[in-house]
């Protein structure tokens, strides 16, 4: 809610889904960074060519109406064309769903404290354009076909959002979705998930003002910075009694702000007209059914689960935002048991180190993933302690040293208490400072944090506090 004027902001978004091939053609579908080799007729709408739906497509799409709470519609599904002439277009029209859209009236909730609820008009199967490449300096313009057909789901929110903040959080929500129900690997920066936002400012909120759209934003951060700057923008103008004008325009990444790409008017006639060359496809409720019995797990059961066991938000969206620090954990979890200290591991050590090295998961190998795993069973194991811990991982991944043979340097170089020897020196120890003594029965916390820092300085850190704490509750 802006302080004057009431700010109405829906959000269009549109996802390449995650298939091994294109949307209507058997071309392979990826980001990969070449030109015009991933592609065959359909995608250049050669004469007597014939489109053919792709069936994991139509999963994924089903999967991700029934995770947005969406009524699915799977019997018929049909495709629509939709006429219009750009340079990318090799056809002349998209084939998309106007009539009949996969999913229709959801919704997301929104990690706020209020679960603020976003519904969601419709969900739609439609296909890619091809990429238009600007040469530098000239008028020259280059197409690259690959992405011609690419697979495409569109998210058309209700305009119902009404903050930067919001436009934050919904965006979030929906990555984390897509990502952990495996629908599309929303990487922004590659263009498998990009965002145009709309925003009107008016007066009350019974009314809309003039809307803007703003295209194709390409992450999260700048979806909410140009909601922001558009909101400040258009209140600008209204403080000047001036009209906004209805128009598309561009967040720019340098200056922070929106620039004018062109009017825009909502007269514009697409001819729909159903996909002659796609029959309906009726889909038994079995088939529906068993699509739905084999998709992954909610991350929104995810989510709880780890509240439910104690870990911080902070922790819970950094383990969310990416489904493989998420699968380290799970697996680091395994080994141990114990959710506070994965996060130790996988978040506060593994993380630190790789942010510092501007690295993420994916650049770790398999010999330094297995590394880390042997290296956590290993200190579930009690084969070092806490403080040696450390040193070794930092040995392993900022060294990039061999984890198995610093273990065996390490375990040569530390001296091994036994459980006789322990029990002596705590004997000892206590024997000499009676007043601690008193304290294991009356302040026992106190007293054993003294005694374990005095015990780890007495056996300059090799002694195994795990077990020394052990026998001090024994003794006392």
């Amino acid at each position: 809610m802006n302080n004057k004027y009431f700010v109405t902001i829906g959000l269009e978004i549109h996802i390449v889904l995650n298939t091994n091939t294109k949307m209507f053609s058997p071309a392979k579908n990826t980001h990969e960074n070449t030109i015009n080799n991933h592609l065959n007729e359909i995608d250049l709408a050669l004469p007597g060519t014939l489109p053919s739906v792709n069936e994991n497509a139509v999963k994924k799409a089903i999967q991700l109406a029934n995770a947005l709470h969406m009524k699915i519609n799977a019997n018929p599904i049909t495709f629509d064309r939709k006429n219009y002439y750009y340079w990318d277009l090799p056809k002349n029209f998209q084939i998309t769903q106007q009539f009949n859209p996969i999913g229709e009236n959801g919704y997301v909730l929104l990690d706020d404290d209020n679960e603020t609820k976003i519904t969601i008009e419709r969900i739609q199967l439609e296909e890619d354009t091809a990429k238009q490449i600007k040469i530098e300096n000239t008028n020259d313009l280059l197409l690259n076909y690959n992405r011609a057909g690419l697979p495409l789901i569109e998210i058309v929110s209700n305009p119902v959002l009404h903050s930067s903040k919001e436009v934050e959080l919904y965006l979030t929500a929906l990555k984390e979705i897509c990502l952990f129900m495996d629908v599309s690997d929303a990487k922004m920066e590659d263009g498998s998930m990009r965002v145009d936002v709309n925003i009107s400012l008016s007066k009350d909120e019974k009314t809309f003002g003039t809307k803007v759209e703003i295209k194709n934003i390409n992450s999260i951060s700048n979806a909410s910075l140009a909601a922001e700057y558009e909101i400040k923008r258009q209140t600008a103008i209204l403080e000047k009694n001036e009209v906004v004008e209805q128009e598309t325009r561009r967040f720019d990444d340098v200056s922070k702000t929106t620039i004018f790409m062109r009017k825009k008017s909502n007269a514009v006639d697409y001819r729909y007209m159903t996909e002659a060359n796609i029959l309906a496809i009726h889909t038994p409720q079995k088939f529906v059914d068993e699509v739905l019995n084999n998709a992954p797990i909610h991350p929104y059961i995810i989510k709880n689960n780890l509240k439910q066991n104690n870990l911080s938000k902070k922790d819970i969206n950094l383990l969310l935002s990416d489904k493989k620090i998420y699968s380290l954990f799970m697996q680091a979890y395994e080994i141990n048991k114990d959710y506070k200290d994965a996060c130790r591991w996988i978040l506060n050590e593994l993380m630190g180190i790789l942010n510092k090295q501007e690295l993420t998961v994916n650049d770790l190998n398999d010999k330094s993933i297995n590394d880390l795993f042997l290296f956590i069973k290993d200190y579930k194991d009690n084969k070092f302690n806490s403080k040696q811990a450390k040193d070794l991982f930092n040995k392993i991944f900022v060294s990039h040293l061999d984890y198995c043979n610093e273990l065996k340097k390490l375990q040569n170089e530390t001296k091994t208490y036994t459980d006789e020897e322990l029990l002596k020196m705590l004997n000892d120890f206590l024997s000499t400072h009676l007043e601690t003594k008193q304290e294991l029965t009356t302040r026992y916390e106190k007293a054993e944090k003294f005694i374990m820092g005095s015990m780890m300085k007495l056996t300059k850190g090799q002694a195994n506090p795990i077990r020394i704490k052990e026998l001090l509750n024994k003794i006392k």
